[in-house]
């Protein structure tokens, strides 16, 4: 999200170190991932309750 490639409605919550994060949208309340090196965002999980809950497979 640096750079200025910032949508006004993501609101990024967990960095991964390589400038990818996660965030989650003020519109929907889903959980996005947004890729730096392609500068894109894609859904990831259709809440931040679930996101929390598949938290321990990703941190695996």
């Amino acid at each position: 999200m640096k750079n200025g490639n910032c949508n006004a409605n993501m609101i990024p919550f967990y960095g991964i170190g390589n400038g990818d994060y996660f965030c989650i949208s003020t519109l929907d309340s889903k959980v996005y991932y947004y890729y730096d090196d392609k500068r894109e965002v894609e859904e990831y999980c259709d809440s931040f309750k679930t996101w929390i809950e598949d938290l321990p497979n990703f941190l695996a």
